[in-house]
């Protein structure tokens, strides 16, 4: 095959090596760099044949296919034109490998280290230009369940080495926050994604004017009501990615992939979840390493199952078959979405990860097999870190921490809504997520709903249409109170008379700031104070509220879970941020996740301005 002498003359470094240039195009990665080589001279210009139109394409306008590139004309500011594939090296306008390698360090500014990875001649994004940083992107990883101890535990036992690689060698640290009451996944997500968190008083809750219950997870609700919610707020991800969270947060996208596998008010960009899981599981090494987890998920699953019964534990049969399936396939396909959504520009990116909650509920969140999870989680945490190249900072935080808890069936000998129902004769007492007690529907002469979440449960008069106030509880219901306070499994109810909180123990009634010195000996007691009289301030709330009790450092649970949160006292109101200390992040005086939310918003903002 005869040789093009022209051809042969355009490759002559002394020829090309003073009029090229290289033309950046950081929004693009893995480019090679003849496509981003233009000469100066006119006459070796030529029209490279037009890539594929992007119109139809459901990516963002910004977001290319790796195999074209972006080139532009020089100086003179000339029109874009869209280069051939990148990988066709024999385009006349291209420099060599070895040429493109030595422009590349001829233009890279002193002090900057090369980014060319000379095996496949690829360029890696800059992060910045003659000095100038560039603007980063955000992606926020959500650990449910994780408190701030249990996280410092962790690193001291060496089980989360890739956290502890940010804090050694990039500079992170660990900042202390309050989630506030109820220490709730919804509660605290709301306050983190909107920067408003009231009317949500519980994990689950009797809305009295839409006559529903609202509930998250696996038979989600919240949609029903959704409308009543985040008015005039802005979303922490407005715009960008929301993966596996509780609410949509105005994200252009969820990849499909909402809390428990439900979703609403997905938006209009939203992709499926089919459209994700399909391009996973195509993917043979994603597919050997789904079907490995799964064995591995159930044999170890199944053997601390035994062995927990085995040494007289009570397992939480539910959350143990949930923890599997949030292990074996919720957690790689999050991961996964947030991995794509990053390769696809989102910013910022919030991802929601509850491996570890769902552990801690079904074994206790001291549970080896609770920590074992975390060395799953801090591997996707890892394989997350590695996809940012440069382009994406990262922050890792929780919504609330865990408890070692007993269920109240077992401390008491008799369910929670089965003592009411003893209590309030004549009415049926029906627990959400429960049985129902008391006479049949046709013959009770009133309803009662009980919502439970952890250590902490509603209890709602149902046929009303407003909250009763602690004045007309006594006067229609003399031994409700009194006999549910003096249980030895129930620590403090709370009710709301007028404007005035009141709360009752054991010992009697309590109004106002005269609980502090009972609010003593589960945290600082001026701060639980603020907490609980807000939540107590929420139309949404039970006509009485009861939190469970301490018993030999466990507390009562009104679910069945082995580990629990939602009440008061211990790990559960204190989860964590990990930041860059550079951030000058100061979570000293949140004491309540929607006070977080305008901290992160000047963060997202802050990276993105910077240029």
């Amino acid at each position: 095959m005869t040789r093009d002498p022209s051809a042969e003359a355009d490759r002559d470094p002394r020829r090309i090596g003073p009029t090229a240039r290289l033309c950046d195009a950081s929004g693009l990665d893995w480019i090679y760099p003849q496509a981003r080589t233009v000469s100066r001279d006119p006459q070796r210009r030529r029209q490279p044949p037009a890539g594929p139109s992007d119109a139809g394409r459901r990516r963002p306008q910004h977001v290319r296919a790796a195999a074209y590139a972006v080139v532009a004309e020089d100086r003179g500011g000339g029109p874009r034109r869209r280069a051939r594939r990148a990988h066709e090296r024999t385009a006349a306008n291209a420099l060599d490998r070895s040429e493109a390698r030595r422009h590349l360090r001829q233009r890279r500014c002193v002090g900057q280290a090369s980014r060319l990875d000379p095996p496949g001649a690829r360029v890696r994004p800059p992060t910045c230009i003659c000095g100038v940083a560039l603007s980063r992107k955000l992606v926020i990883l959500h650990l449910d369940g994780l408190s701030a101890d249990s996280l410092e535990k962790a690193l001291r036992d060496g089980d989360m080495p890739y956290l502890q690689h940010l804090i050694d060698a990039e500079g992170y640290d660990l900042y202390r926050y309050r989630c506030g009451l109820p220490s709730t996944t919804p509660f605290a997500q709301a306050g983190i994604l909107y920067g408003d968190n009231t009317e949500i008083p519980s994990f689950r809750w009797w809305d009295r004017e839409r006559r529903v219950v609202v509930q998250f997870g696996t038979g989600s609700t919240f949609e029903k009501v959704a409308d009543k919610y985040f008015a005039g707020c802005r979303p922490l991800t407005k715009d960008g990615a929301c993966i596996a969270a509780c609410y949509p947060g105005e994200a252009a996208d969820d990849f499909g992939i909402a809390y428990q596998d439900r979703s609403y008010g997905r938006q209009a960009k939203s992709r499926s979840a089919a459209n994700v899981l399909v391009p996973y599981l195509a993917n043979p090494v994603h597919l050997g390493d789904w079907v490995w987890q799964t064995l591995a998920v159930f044999g170890r699953t199944a053997k601390d199952f035994s062995l927990a019964r085995s040494v007289g534990r009570h397992p939480a049969p539910l959350y143990v078959w949930t923890d599997v399936a949030e292990e074996i396939f919720v957690h790689h396909l999050t991961r996964y979405a947030v991995q794509k959504a990053m390769r696809e520009g989102y910013s910022p990116i919030y991802a929601g990860f509850y491996a570890f909650d769902e552990t801690a509920h079904a074994f206790g969140p001291r549970d080896a097999s609770a920590l074992r999870v975390l060395k799953h989680v801090d591997h996707t945490i890892r394989k997350i870190a590695a996809a940012r190249e440069g382009r994406y900072e990262l922050v890792v935080l929780s919504d609330h921490g865990q408890v070692e808890t007993t269920p109240f069936a077992a401390a008491h000998g008799s369910p929670f809504g089965a003592v009411l129902a003893e209590v309030l004769a004549g009415f049926r007492v029906q627990e959400v997520k429960g049985k129902a007690y008391g006479p049949p529907e046709d013959e009770a002469r009133g309803h009662v709903t009980v919502t439970m979440s952890g250590g902490g449960a509603h209890v709602y008069f149902a046929d009303r249409a407003t909250r009763m106030t602690y004045r007309e509880l006594m006067n229609r219901h003399p031994e409700l109170i009194p006999r549910i306070a003096a249980l030895r499994q129930v620590a403090l109810l709370m009710a709301r008379d007028g404007e005035e909180d009141v709360f009752i123990d054991a010992q009697g009634e309590l109004r106002g700031a005269a609980v502090k010195p009972l609010l003593a000996q589960y945290d600082d007691p001026d701060i639980l104070f603020e907490q609980l009289i807000r939540l107590n301030s929420f139309r949404n709330c039970g006509d009485v509220i009861a939190f469970g009790a301490f018993i030999d450092g466990k507390q009562v649970n009104f679910e069945n879970q082995a580990g629990g949160h939602g009440s008061i006292g211990g790990e559960q109101l204190h989860p964590f941020v990990l930041a860059k200390k550079e951030w000058s992040i100061d979570t000293s005086r949140v004491n309540a996740a929607h006070q977080l939310h305008p901290i992160l918003s000047r963060l997202r903002d802050q990276l993105a301005s910077t240029a």
